[in-house]
């Protein structure tokens, strides 16, 4: 027996295996899932139906192949194709939800010092080029000075942004990967030089 304070933290329903994050479930819970709802399905047929006993279906193979609806005698093709289609929206859920895992604490800390160290790039950039002095007028030299300058304090933002927006579908490591290689390309070595 489970005492007040242990019922005040859990809800009816906690060990569902779909409430749990894409992370944390793998291949044979997403197959339990497709097998209650063939099972759902299937008590569902047999009670229209009119049987006294409702069988089952088959079990789908653990080896990570995808189950199939199973034809039953008896069934129509539109219970058939609404089975067929609650399981293409399960699979599709499944999928969804392991493609948009959610980062863990540590890929998070890690991703907010990089994007920190961009941050303060972009502000040694923005330092070193007011110390710089370019003269007033309107010559190309002047307009392709300025023009670097902008280039160059926008360079860490934009490639920070375009990391996480470009490879979002990728594995973490990849994302990492492209973030530390900006953070070695985009050092502002004016302002570290005192220049």
């Amino acid at each position: 027996m489970s005492s007040r304070d242990d019922d005040a933290f859990s809800w009816a329903g906690d060990d569902d295996p779909t409430l749990r994050p894409a992370s944390e479930r793998d291949e044979a819970d997403d197959a339990t899932v497709v097998e209650e709802l063939e099972t759902r399905d299937a008590v569902a047929a047999a009670a229209a139906s009119g049987d006294s006993v409702a069988t089952p279906p088959a079990q789908a193979p653990r080896s990570g192949a995808r189950p199939t609806p199973a034809a039953r005698p008896g069934r129509s093709v539109l219970e058939e194709a609404e089975e067929a289609e609650e399981l293409a929206a399960a699979r599709d859920l499944a999928d969804a939800e392991r493609e948009t895992a959610p980062l863990s604490s540590i890929a998070l800390i890690v991703m907010g010092i990089l994007g920190g160290v961009y941050a303060l790039y972009t502000i040694g950039w923005l330092v070193s080029f007011s110390r710089f002095p370019v003269g007033d007028g309107f010559t190309f030299t002047i307009l392709s000075i300025r023009m670097l300058q902008v280039l160059a304090v926008a360079a860490a933002p934009l490639w920070f942004g375009g990391v996480l927006l470009i490879l979002q579908k990728r594995p973490i490591r990849y994302r990492f990967l492209w973030l530390v290689i900006g953070v070695l390309v985009l050092v502002p070595w004016p302002f570290l030089m005192g220049v």
